[in-house]
């Protein structure tokens, strides 16, 4: 389903130049209400652009607490601790990225919470990758897919239905597509239907040699483990915001915030195993 989606995009752009396209909706930044706010160019969604909302996030997070601290609330300590651990991770990730290219230096200081940001600087990317329609969920359970069988041939008795891979029919649930760099779209397949860093990496290098099979002269995709983190980093910013009723409809009433706080701390430790020392 990726590849030869994403294939399409890179024959139909100049990898050498900056890539946009005039398209009016599927959830890119620049565009409101159906209009764009600046040209009828849209920018696409990069890594630095994650940044942003997990700073403005932990910022939200920070608002809050201080609010049910003067309400006098109490068992507030792991949440004040897991809050502060983002906001280191958010750091090191920005850290990092401005010295591994995947982001300019402009706009991203060292200190992200009092300083003002401006977002056509702060994500502006190194890499030459273009971007791509990415789906943003392209989990199995959004795949409808068939065989091809003989006239009269008996489904679950049938050789190549037992033997074969199936065939991709149609993709459901797009709405939270969106115009991006490709690695993103892969990086939810590496996180979400590989089962360890192993077969992700395998997915990753699979992904990089096909595509500069077709396209000789396509930059690299660099290595995989700012992309994991940065997943990463974006589990534990969401989880939070549900053990804080932050995400508009509240937390889950069947996950209590143990659970919560379970999840949260197994994110940390996948960043621990990440080289990370949090």
């Amino acid at each position: 389903v990726i590849l030869p989606m994403h294939l399409y995009f890179f024959s139909i752009c100049d990898i050498t130049k900056p890539v946009s396209f005039n398209w009016k909706s599927l959830g890119v930044r620049d565009v409101k209400n159906g209009v764009s706010n600046s040209s009828d160019n849209v920018r696409s969604w990069q890594y630095g652009d994650m940044l942003l909302l997990y700073e403005r996030a932990h910022d939200t997070m920070q608002k809050a607490l201080a609010r049910q601290e003067e309400k006098g609330l109490i068992d507030q300590g792991k949440l004040e601790r897991m809050v502060k651990l983002l906001d280191k991770s958010i750091h090191k990730l920005t850290h990092e990225a401005k010295h591994t290219g995947l982001v300019s230096a402009i706009g991203l200081q060292e200190h992200h919470h009092h300083q003002q940001h401006k977002q056509q600087d702060a994500s502006t990317s190194k890499c030459t990758i273009p971007p791509v329609l990415c789906h943003m969920d392209c989990q199995p359970q959004n795949l409808i897919c068939f065989h091809y069988l003989k006239d009269g041939a008996d489904k679950e008795k049938s050789p190549s239905t037992q033997k074969q891979l199936p065939h991709i029919s149609s993709i459901l649930d797009w709405e939270e597509a969106a115009f991006a760099d490709p690695r993103f779209e892969l990086l939810l397949l590496c996180r979400k239907v590989c089962a360890n860093k192993e077969q992700a990496q395998r997915i990753w290098n699979f992904y990089e040699e096909q595509v500069r099979t077709t396209i000789p002269n396509f930059p690299f995709l660099g290595p995989i483990e700012p992309w994991l983190k940065l997943e990463t980093v974006h589990s534990i910013t969401t989880l939070l915001l549900q053990s804080m009723d932050l995400l508009g409809g509240g937390r889950n009433p069947w996950e209590s915030k143990p659970d919560l706080y379970g999840k949260l701390e197994r994110e940390f430790q996948r960043l621990n195993g990440l080289g990370w020392k949090i």
